[in-house]
C-alpha cells in the first residue's frame, strides 16, 4: 500500500420492521429521510444520495425487513448516478463484492 489506510466504504445492514427501520431511519439525514417510508412501500427500493456527507444509499423493503446499503466517499452527483446505474444493471443479488465492485467502477475516473 501507498501509505494511505484502506477503509471501508461500502456498508450493509438489515433492519427488521417491528422498530429497529424506525431506529435506523431516525439517524439518517433530513434529505434522505423524507418520504422514504412512502417510496418503500410504493416502489419497494429507493436510492438516495447526501452530498453533505459524500454517501449513497439503497433501501430495499422485504416482507419483515429493510436491507440498508450504504457507500461512502461518493463525491458528485456524477458519482452516484453512475454508482445507481450499475447497481440497477445487476443481473446478480446484490452482495458486498458486486457493491464494491459498482463502486470501484463508478469512481475509475477520478
Amino acid at each position: 500500500m501507498s501509505g494511505q489506510e484502506s477503509k471501508r466504504i461500502v456498508h450493509q445492514l438489515t433492519a427488521s420492521l417491528n422498530g429497529e427501520a424506525d431506529e435506523v431511519f431516525a439517524y439518517l439525514p433530513r434529505a434522505v429521510a423524507h418520504d422514504l417510508v412512502r417510496a418503500l412501500e410504493e416502489d419497494g427500493e429507493e436510492f438516495r444520495y447526501d452530498a453533505t456527507a459524500q454517501r449513497a444509499y439503497l433501501f430495499r423493503r422485504h416482507e419483515t425487513a429493510i436491507d440498508v446499503w450504504t457507500w461512502d466517499d461518493v463525491r458528485s452527483e456524477a458519482e452516484y448516478s453512475d454508482l445507481v446505474a450499475r447497481l440497477e444493471r445487476l443481473e446478480s443479488p446484490l452482495d458486498a463484492k458486486r457493491a464494491q465492485a459498482a463502486y470501484l467502477d463508478a469512481i475509475k475516473s477520478r
